[in-house]
Order: C-alpha cells, then structure tokens, then sequence
C-alpha cells in the first residue's frame, strides 16, 4: 500500500462494521512498512435518526482507529449526479448533499495534514453520532 491516507467508507451496519476487519487488518500489517500511514473510517450513506446512524459509531470503536465526524447520508442526490456524470455541486450547490460533501473534503483534508499522535490520529474513535 503506497497511501499515506486511507479513508474507509462504512455504511451503518453490523454487515459493513464487520467487513472492515479484513481492511484493518491488511493496514496493520502494511504499518510495518509505511508506520506513518493514517487511516479513517467515513460513515456513508447513514440515515439520519436511526439508531444504525447512532450505533455505527460505537459498533466500529473495537477497531480503536479514527472516524470522521461528517458523514455522507443516505441522499438520491449522489446517485443522480452519478447517474448524470456530475457532482453533487454541479446538482445543486446549496443542497444537504453538497454541504455533506464539502465538510467531509474539509474534514479528511485536515486529517490527511494533522500531525499524527495528535487530534487526528488513528487511535481516537469519535463519540459524536450528529
């Protein structure tokens, strides 16, 4: 693995928490050659007051590794940029989508910058489930 940042996309549920382990598992080993390689998970297509959108965050806290606070929900608006080989600021900029989207690129840039052992590192899980 030559990334020095990797952001884990996990949607909430107990099917996608346990699928990460293998990808965990493969950046603990690659940490052998690349230590200063640091990992996140993303939270993507959560659904807002549910209690998957709220657990997902305890449920991956037994990996011990970082996880954003902004999230991806689950919105029509992706797939249809998709579908018309846009982004979701060329659909609509002021939309929850593309305001998702830019505090999640604001976000994993900061991370991808922060010093490591520092507020951004992989050994803090966040608590905040928003």
């Amino acid at each position: 693995m030559a990334s020095d940042v990797v952001l884990i996309p996990v949607q909430p549920s107990g099917l996608d928490v346990r699928g990460v382990h293998a990808v965990v598992a493969l950046l603990a080993e690659a940490s052998m050659v690349k230590p200063n390689r640091k990992a996140s998970f993303v939270i993507s297509r959560k659904i807002v007051n549910t209690a998957l959108g709220r657990d997902v965050l305890e449920a991956l806290a037994i990996y011990r590794m970082h996880v954003l606070a902004a999230s991806f929900g689950q919105r029509v608006a992706f797939a249809e940029a998709l579908t018309n080989g846009q982004t979701v600021f060329d659909l609509d900029p002021a939309s929850a989508a593309s305001t998702e989207a830019a505090a999640l690129t604001r976000e994993a840039m900061e991370f991808a910058h922060a010093k490591k052992g520092g507020d951004a590192t992989a050994s803090a899980c966040r608590s905040d489930a928003g």
